[in-house]
């Protein structure tokens, strides 16, 4: 692997201690993010996140892609930080690639279509009831399958190598068109939709008052998801849509020195992480239901469960 563009000998962190503390940390995110994720699943399921219907099933499958991410990216970088390398093979390099790419084009678009569908709740209250859960489903489908588009024409003529900036696997930075299209990519796929994002969090700051209840509630709760997904992919979307100033302004000539080249691509990376977590933190701060739930599980008094298995507010 040394022989590879980002290799071990100039970009891998070498001591073992900092790799071994950053690999902790990366084990602690991957804890926080399944436990988290699986109670809003099983809360879910419990009818015990009481927002619209449209939005339970959006923050499910946001859960399901987060937790997916947990297993199938991050926890591939804890590993790959203690052992110092790849160990998977390169077939598994190509497919975790893949995979991150679509999980995180996936997680964007979720959050873009929950912001929009609370904005037109607000909006358009009696067109929005009309909405079923097929809708949904069906919006979430293709979510799924837009998520899929990039990763799958990376794939086909791209190759894939392990970043030891990162400790993963990544497509190879080429020079010619392929060099366009993780700007194009970022674009389309991160940046117009985070701007739906924060256009979106501020129509539903404006109109807030309109609506009360859990509603007014949930408005919160999206501002705190939308919030703290800009924060973490950030810095990650600010370097790939500069990758190419950054690689021809390096001041210091030597680019494994270079601290936007190495150290923003690395530390955004990990920040990125920090979304797969989060979701699960917010529910549980601003989703009365939610938190009432997680709170009962802990304690000697057990959830009420009404005769269809679903849990109910009110005295435990």
């Amino acid at each position: 692997m040394d022989g590879e563009p980002f290799n071990k000998t100039v970009f891998g962190i070498a001591t073992p201690e900092a790799r071994y503390s950053l690999a902790a940390v990366t084990f602690l995110v991957i804890f926080i993010s399944i436990v988290g994720n699986v109670l809003v699943l099983v809360a879910s399921l419990r009818d015990a996140i009481k927002l619209d219907k449209i939005s339970v099933i959006l923050v499910k499958n946001i859960a399901i892609a987060d937790l997916s991410y947990a297993f199938l990216v991050i926890l591939q970088v804890g590993v790959s930080l203690i052992a110092h390398e790849w160990l998977y093979g390169k077939i598994l390099c190509h497919v975790t690639t893949y995979l991150e790419h679509v999980l995180s084009a996936t997680d964007i678009l979720l959050i873009c279509a929950l912001n929009i569908s609370k904005l037109i709740v607000i909006l358009k209250p009696f067109a929005a009831r009309q909405w079923s859960n097929k809708t949904a489903y069906v919006i979430v489908g293709l979510i799924f399958l837009g998520a899929n588009v990039y990763p799958v024409c990376e794939s086909v003529f791209r190759k894939v190598y392990f970043d030891y900036r990162s400790y993963r696997c990544t497509f190879l930075h080429e020079a010619g068109v392929w060099a366009l299209t993780d700007p194009l990519f970022t674009v389309f796929i991160v940046a117009i939709p985070t701007l739906v994002i924060i256009l979106s969090t501020v129509g539903l700051l404006v109109y807030v008052n309109k609506v009360s209840g859990i509603h007014k509630k949930a408005v919160f709760t999206n501002v705190w998801i939308s919030a703290i997904f800009v924060i973490s992919y950030a810095p990650m979307c600010t370097y790939v849509l500069g990758e190419k100033w950054i690689l021809h302004d390096s001041k210091s000539g030597n680019l494994s020195t270079d601290s936007v080249y190495k150290n923003l691509y690395r530390w955004g990376m990990f920040l990125k992480f920090v979304n797969s977590t989060a979701n699960p933190l917010i529910y549980y701060a601003t989703i009365m239901s939610f938190n009432t739930y997680v709170k009962s599980l802990f304690t000697t008094k057990r959830p009420k469960i009404n005769k269809v298995g679903k849990f109910e507010m009110g005295v435990l």
